[in-house]
Parts: C-alpha cells; sequence; structure tokens
C-alpha cells in the first residue's frame, strides 16, 4: 500500500489516499517504470523490509503473525486508524445486538454473542465485560469458555484454567471445553491431566483428538509435536 508519509498530521485513510494518488501519478509520469531507492523523488521507489526494518519501527494488527513497518510517528496514526475502522466495521453489528440486549431485558445469550464479536476483534476489555455480565447471573457455559480463551490467548494460563474448569463442571461432555481445559493442563506441564482430557476427548470425537494428539505426550517429544500444528493455540469463541 502506497502511503504518504509528508504529512503525520492527517489520518490514515488520507494518507493512504494521497499515497494512491501520488504513485499512480508518478508512475504515469515515470512511463509506468519503478526506480530504485535512490532515484528521483519525482519517481516511485520501493523498499524492502530489510532496508525499513533500520529506519521503521514494527507495529502488527489482529490476527497478524509478523509485525510491518511505518515511521514511528505514523504507527501512531495507523492504530488510530485501526481503531476507527473496526468501529466502523462492526458498528452495525453492535447496534444491532445491543438493541436485542435492551428489548430481552439482559438475555445471556445476546451479552455473550456481543462478547465473542469484540472479542474476535481482540477488544478483550470489551468483551470480558460482556462476558462478566452473564456469569454475574449464571454460570453459562458458553461465557464461561469465553472467558477462559481471552485469558489463554494473553498467555494468562492460571487464570484460564478456572473458567475452564467452570465450563467442565457445566459441560463435562462437549468436546470444546475438554480440548480447551487438556490445552491449558499441557501449557502448564499438568501432563497427566492433559493426558487423562484427550482421552476423553479421543472417545467422543477421535478425529479432533489426532488433530490435537500432542496432548498425549510429555516433555519435549510434545513441545515439537505441538509445533507441527499451526493452529494450536486458535481458540473457539461460542456464539450462543
Amino acid at each position: 500500500m502506497p502511503i504518504d508519509i509528508r504529512d503525520t498530521s492527517v489520518s490514515f485513510r488520507e494518507a493512504a489516499l494521497s499515497g494512491k494518488e501520488l504513485w499512480e501519478t508518478a508512475l504515469a509520469e515515470s512511463g509506468g517504470e519503478q526506480e530504485q531507492a535512490g532515484a528521483p523523488s519525482t519517481t516511485p521507489v520501493l523498499f524492502s523490509l530489510s532496508e525499513c526494518r533500520e529506519e521503521y519501527v514494527p507495529i502488527d494488527y489482529p490476527g497478524s503473525a509478523e509485525g510491518f513497518f511505518l515511521p514511528a510517528d505514523f504507527a501512531r496514526i495507523y492504530k488510530e486508524a485501526e481503531t476507527e475502522q473496526i468501529a466502523w466495521m462492526i458498528g452495525p453489528s453492535i447496534e444491532t445486538k445491543s438493541a436485542e440486549i435492551a428489548a430481552s431485558g439482559g438475555d445471556i445469550v445476546s451479552l455473550n454473542s456481543l462478547g465473542v464479536l469484540h472479542a474476535r476483534y481482540e477488544q478483550y476489555g470489551k468483551a470480558r465485560t460482556k462476558f462478566q455480565q452473564v456469569l454475574l447471573s449464571n454460570e453459562f457455559m458458553p461465557a464461561l469458555l469465553n472467558m477462559g480463551n481471552i485469558h489463554y490467548l494473553k498467555d494468562e494460563l492460571k487464570l484460564a484454567q478456572p473458567f475452564y474448569e467452570r465450563a467442565s463442571a457445566v459441560a463435562p461432555f462437549d468436546s470444546r471445553v475438554i480440548l480447551a481445559l487438556a490445552k491449558v493442563n499441557h501449557k502448564l506441564e499438568n501432563y497427566g491431566s492433559a493426558r487423562d482430557g484427550w482421552e476423553k476427548l479421543k472417545s467422543l470425537d477421535p478425529e479432533l483428538a489426532e488433530t490435537f494428539r500432542y496432548l498425549n505426550l510429555m516433555g519435549e517429544e510434545a513441545v515439537r509435536a505441538a509445533r507441527e500444528l499451526e493452529d494450536r493455540d486458535v481458540v473457539v469463541w461460542i456464539d450462543e
């Protein structure tokens, strides 16, 4: 994405639109040729990531495995724009779900659903508030699991575990709960509990258990097996 960084007082969206216009104009004037770094400023220039790493600070975004690079001042602008963009994307859904909650007098399913919407966009503070509202009046399994997921993703394993245990007490044969509890136990090196959970999962859902077969292992062997699973830390949000 070409971005005009000459004026960091403008919004990210404005800078992106200006950058696109500058890039297209410069390409047209240069006959469509892209010059290398060091060329006259009127010609579009591409910089490699290795060059950017020397001058720019890395930032990340929801769902990214690695950061990308922007000037320090611009990183702040991007974060602000990211927040605005997410609000624009999920705003209508939030309004709809909020209306449902108001009309139902605080229906726990709707509250949990709204929490999941926030959680999927890594708005964990807002998500936690909704799940807490549910749990004040009801040991609702989806909210318990979802609350545990937030702590799990933040690597707060000892906080995640009790929520998964409470979810297990409510729904002891739900494969999603069994898997979540086995995973957090495995990360906490409670290998016996993790193996017991895996055996239980295997009896209920052999295919899912095979996917997470590392839960039946321990030590370095388990670590190596876990690394083979790209989605080993992906959680399941229950939106119901």
